[in-house]
């Protein structure tokens, strides 16, 4: 099974194989924001109701910011 962080590695792994865009950077800093948070879930830093919740916060500003 992926752990969070490893789905995020790969996402940015991928996103940085494309071509420069605003968009992309803004995805890119946002799985970078996702790729922290899921390791400090991982490191029982946070529990799973906060990384759900800091999950949907940083999703939540993504859509705004590429709207």
């Amino acid at each position: 099974m992926l752990t969070w962080s490893e789905l995020y590695k790969q996402s940015f792994d991928r996103l940085t194989a494309l071509p420069s865009s605003l968009q992309q950077d803004t995805r890119l800093e946002n799985t970078v924001l996702l790729l922290s948070t899921a390791r400090k879930y991982e490191a029982n830093e946070i529990d799973a109701q906060q990384f759900a919740a800091e999950r949907e916060h940083i999703e939540t500003q993504l859509q705004a910011r590429l709207r």
